[in-house]
C-alpha cells in the first residue's frame, strides 16, 4: 500500500455499507438525481415509476453508462493509474460525475487490490 494515498494510515477505520439492492432502489427514487427526479428542472413525468420494466431499463442505463457518459470511465482510469480519488466540496459535483460516489462498487472503499484497508465494516441493514 502506498502510504501517500492513505491519510488515515494506521487509524482504526470503519465504513457503513448498504445492501446493493437497497442502494439501487434509493437511487431510483431519489428526488434529486433519480428517475423522473422531482427537483430536477426539465424532468418529464411520462412513465410510471412503479413499472418494473421502466425501473429495470433505468437501472441498466445507469450501470451501462448510457446516462453517465464518460464520468465512470474517467473515474476508473484514474483508479487504474493508482491516483488517489480526490473528493472535496465543489470538486466533481457535476450531477453526472456523481458516479464517483453513487455507482462505485462499495468494495473499492474497503480494499486496495487484495488488501483490506478498512477493517471495520458495518452493514446498514443491521443498524
Amino acid at each position: 500500500v502506498d502510504e501517500s494515498k492513505y491519510p488515515y494510515q494506521g487509524a482504526d477505520l470503519f465504513t457503513i455499507i448498504r445492501n446493493p439492492y437497497s442502494r439501487v432502489l434509493s437511487e431510483y427514487y431519489c428526488p434529486w438525481n433519480g428517475f423522473q427526479a422531482k427537483f430536477q428542472r426539465g424532468t418529464v413525468h411520462d412513465q410510471d415509476p412503479s413499472d418494473p420494466k421502466v425501473m429495470n431499463e433505468w437501472v441498466k442505463d445507469m450501470l451501462m453508462l448510457k446516462r453517465l457518459g464518460t464520468a465512470m470511465n474517467e473515474f476508473n482510469e484514474k483508479k487504474e493509474k493508482g491516483n488517489a480519488k480526490e473528493q472535496a466540496k465543489g470538486l466533481n459535483e457535476d450531477r453526472f460525475i456523481l458516479a464517483q460516489k453513487h455507482y462505485v462498487n462499495q468494495a473499492d472503499y474497503v480494499y486496495d487490490g487484495e488488501e483490506i484497508i478498512v477493517k471495520n465494516v458495518v452493514h446498514y441493514e443491521n443498524l
